[in-house]
């Protein structure tokens, strides 16, 4: 009878420490999907409505014609919809500018690790326009992995801002 018991409550702290450590995935992942949303946090924000597509090409170029002038950096954070109506797959990012000299203020860290920077955004505006930080399509098209938390984790994408507008 004590052997049962000694073995019950061996699968019962095991099952305990299971449901822990997913319960502190699902924490984390969602820490990292918050720390993703609110990316890059010393950003100034805009948001462009109401505008018709016979204008809308026109406020992009001004919009990239000004961020070469001033040697700015942009960075466009869209929330990627999961394709089976589950709701939010995880984030999207679109880069056009100038990273140098910005490390500071665009350096995407998580929990002490730095997971985007500057060396990666240079590399990434300097490749084709199909290629990505992080798995979108095709591992071909990957530059560099970008950490998710879990198997259903959030994941983030980061491509050129041309290639984000034209997918979008």
């Amino acid at each position: 009878m004590s052997r049962l018991l000694r073995s019950l409550s061996c699968a019962l702290v095991l099952l305990l420490a299971l449901f822990a450590s997913l319960l502190g995935l699902t924490k984390m992942n969602d820490s990292l999907g918050d720390c993703i949303a609110i990316y890059p946090q010393t950003s100034r924000l805009f948001s462009l409505r109401g505008v018709t597509e016979d204008k809308a090409d026109q406020i992009y170029a001004l919009l990239k014609n000004t961020v070469a002038q001033h040697n700015a950096f942009v960075v466009r954070n869209d929330m990627r919809l999961a394709a089976s109506d589950a709701g939010v797959d995880g984030f999207e990012l679109g880069i056009f500018g100038n990273p140098r000299g910005k490390e500071d203020l665009i350096t995407l860290s998580y929990l002490g690790t730095p997971i985007l920077t500057s060396h990666a955004f240079t590399q990434l505006l300097h490749s084709e326009s199909n290629k990505t930080l992080g798995l979108d399509m095709a591992k071909a098209d990957m530059l560099a992995d970008l950490p998710t938390i879990s198997i259903e984790g959030s994941r983030l994408v980061v491509r050129q801002l041309d290639a984000l507008v034209d997918n979008s």
